[in-house]
Formats: structure tokens, sequence, C-alpha cells
């Protein structure tokens, strides 16, 4: 008899049609979790939503100086008849703004087709796409390679995040280059976690330099 009902069950939900729970039985689990989840995710968009409604949009001055020293260069060398940095800086403001309207067309497209589209390759299509603006984006301007402009990646990284003190195009582009700028404003030496490693002295060499040098 039993085996007949599981049987009946499972031909019932291979069929798709759904399998009627007893009453007696109370609320399933997966349906008390999903319910869970429904309401973390309630409380926590409520959250995000509240976070944005108080978002400082205040401009770090740090993180736009390269872009001030560069025109502020510019504007002296044009003033003594050099037109070459003010040129290059036009040209690396043309560069970034022009990324800047592929960046937000790739997105209003991204939210138009986010529906249609499967959740797993519409986010690898989202990386491959923000790949491609990144690497745009560094590349430019044309011919950079010969600017006399120092710091062009600085440049380049500042006046970005000053066109996005309230989105995330700034640091979509260049986040390395925008955090070196901040630690560098900071006093701070950017490093790496491997560079950082080699600096620091091992427990165990200092306790075989202190039994060399009699130390207990």
């Amino acid at each position: 008899m039993v085996l007949d009902q599981a049987d009946a069950a499972s031909q019932q939900y291979q069929s798709g049609v759904p399998v009627q729970r007893s009453p007696s039985l109370g609320t399933f689990i997966l349906d008390s979790l999903d319910m869970a989840g429904r309401e973390l995710k309630t409380r926590h968009l409520r959250a995000f939503d509240d976070l944005k409604n108080h978002f400082d949009a205040r401009v770090d001055h740090d993180l736009i100086q390269p872009f001030t020293e560069a025109e502020t260069r510019a504007n002296k060398m044009k003033e003594q008849n050099c037109h070459k940095f003010s040129d290059e800086l036009e040209a690396v403001v043309a560069h970034v703004e022009e990324v800047r309207l592929i960046y937000n067309k790739f997105w209003a497209l991204r939210d138009k087709l986010s529906n249609s589209t499967k959740k797993g390759g519409n986010r690898k299509e989202v990386d491959a796409g923000l790949a491609n603006i990144t690497r745009i984006f560094a590349e430019g301007p044309t011919d950079c390679h010969t600017f006399m402009t120092p710091n062009l990646a600085a440049i380049k990284a500042a006046y970005a995040y000053q066109l996005s003190t309230n989105s995330a195009f700034g640091f979509s582009m260049a986040y390395r280059d925008l955090c070196t700028i901040k630690a560098t404003a900071s006093q701070h030496i950017p490093t790496t976690r491997l560079f950082a490693e080699a600096m620091s002295i091992g427990s165990s060499f200092l306790r075989v330099l202190g039994e060399n040098s009699g130390e207990s």
C-alpha cells in the first residue's frame, strides 16, 4: 500500500502536477526557507535604498587632484605659448567622456535585455562587456603613447571619477589607479601581499637567530 502511494506520488511529480501536502504536516521546510529568504531580500533592499537616500556625493579632492594638477600645468604652459599639454588634456577629456557614453549605453541596453536573458549567460555577458569597455578606456586616447603629459593613467582615472561621483563609472574603469591615488595622498605606499611577506621576518628565522646568538 505504501509502495503504491509512493509510486503514485512519483508519477504525479514527474508529470508536473503539484503534489498535495497534508495540512496536518504543517508548512514544508523549503517553503519556510523561501519565505524567510524573501523577507531578508525585502529587508536588505529597503536598507540599500536607505543608504542611497543618504549617499554622500561630496567629491574626494585627493582623487581628482591628478586632473586638477594637469589642468594647472596645461594652463601655465599655454600662457607660455606651448599648447602641447592643453591639447593632450583635451584629448584625455574627450576620450573619457566618450567611454562614459559607451558605458552608460551598455548598462541601458543591459537593463532592457535583463528580463529576456538567462542569469548565468547574462552575468558572463556583463563581465565581458565591462572588460571590453575597460580595455577601451585604458588604451586611449589615440596615440597616447606619444604624449608628454606625465601620469596619464592617474589623470584619466581622476577625470573619470570627477565625472561620476554618484555612479560607479570611475571605479569600474580605473579601480586600481584610484586606489593608488588615494593611498599615495594618504602617505601610504601601495604594495602587494607577496612583497609585504618578503619584507617581514619569519618567526622561525628569529628563533634560529636567537639560538645562534646564545639567547634562549
